[in-house]
């Protein structure tokens, strides 16, 4: 599909607006290939368009606001998804060839922008559209409808582009889009505020589908938050440390990004999850590894204890994964054995 693609000839134009209803904000961008006609729709085809390092607002149909903002990492994928349209019935939802895109976050706003507060910036929001279709021809991609009808609100589009200026006309988006988090792991970042480890889980979706891609043009850790394995384990695991009496924990932008994390009796548990296949089972594991090895040794500096946990889908094949893991001090679980963390 042929698009518009006004912001390439103007910097600082990377952000972008997810309208959506999905419980996972934040894990990627989902969207069909077609529309309900079987035509391709730019509000779908815009996700190829989104670069890495792009930011993604998500605006979130429930609450109508805007509750969170990603970056775009990973690349972008094709992927059976199952699709409906928005409020739709199960019924009207299907499998279809659709687009992923990895996102690295979501990171919550401390106050959403909420409709109310977009309403009264409808002046500077007609104006910076009316500079943009007055200096570039076609459509613009506007996130928001501004109708003499009924007062603003985010389009119903799933995926739209928002002007930079807009994004500077609200404080909450502009403070903490300013200077994107730096996700280095670096200790020094983070010495500040051990005391407000990590920020409340958020339940994962589990209907996701997913195919086999080449890891060197798709970041195998990005694509595997989106995959239904990794998020069942995921929530799994959330459960046993609510069960524990612990508060499952996932990570604020400036801390690494874990899976979810959680403090017992004065040790902080950091955890990656890991989905596994027979194909995959020794990538994920490596992977798995080395990950939760560095969130270790990022966060000992900052508490006085600190224990790495990899979850994974299913007990593994190859049982010397579980001798490697506690010859270096971690522990590897997976659903049916979660519960012995609450002995560890």
């Amino acid at each position: 599909m042929k698009l518009n693609k006004w912001w390439e000839s103007r910097r600082g134009e990377r952000y972008w607006l997810e309208t959506t209803d999905r419980p996972d904000i934040g894990v990627d961008l989902k969207a069909p290939q077609r529309d309900e006609a079987g035509k391709e729709h730019h509000s779908y085809s815009l996700i190829e368009e989104v670069d890495e390092g792009d930011v993604v607002l998500h605006y979130q149909m429930s609450s109508k606001s805007v509750v969170a903002w990603s970056r775009a990492r990973g690349g972008i994928w094709e992927e059976d998804i199952v699709w409906g349209p928005h409020a739709s019935a199960g019924a009207l939802r299907r499998r279809q060839p659709g687009w992923r895109r990895g996102l690295e976050g979501p990171y919550w706003f401390e106050t959403p922008v909420s409709q109310a507060q977009l309403r009264s910036h409808e002046a500077e929001m007609r104006e910076v559209r009316q500079e943009l279709e007055s200096t570039v021809r076609g459509a613009v991609y506007f996130p928001f409808e501004l109708s003499s009808k009924r007062p603003p609100r985010a389009t119903q589009f799933y995926l739209s582009k928002v002007p930079a200026r807009v994004v500077r006309l609200f404080p909450e988006m502009a403070a903490a889009l300013t200077e994107p988090p730096v996700i280095s792991q670096n200790v020094a970042q983070i010495q500040d505020k051990p005391a407000q480890f990590g920020e409340p889980y958020v339940e994962v979706s589990e209907d996701a589908a997913t195919s086999l891609r080449d890891p060197f043009f798709v970041d195998p850790a990005i694509v595997d938050r989106g995959v239904n394995g990794h998020a069942r384990t995921q929530n799994a695991l959330a459960y046993t440390i609510r069960e524990m009496g612990c508060e499952p924990r996932q990570p604020r932008p400036d801390e690494p990004q874990f899976d979810v994390a959680w403090t017992r009796a004065g040790c902080v548990f950091v955890a990656e999850v890991k989905s596994l296949t027979r194909l995959n089972e020794e990538q994920q594991l490596r992977l798995g590894l080395g990950q939760v090895l560095r969130y270790r040794q990022v966060l000992q500096p900052l508490h006085a204890k600190v224990k790495a946990v990899i979850a994974v889908e299913r007990e593994p094949t190859d049982t010397r994964w579980i001798e490697l893991c506690d010859d270096l001090g971690v522990l590897l679980v997976w659903p049916g054995s979660m519960a012995t963390l609450a002995d560890r």
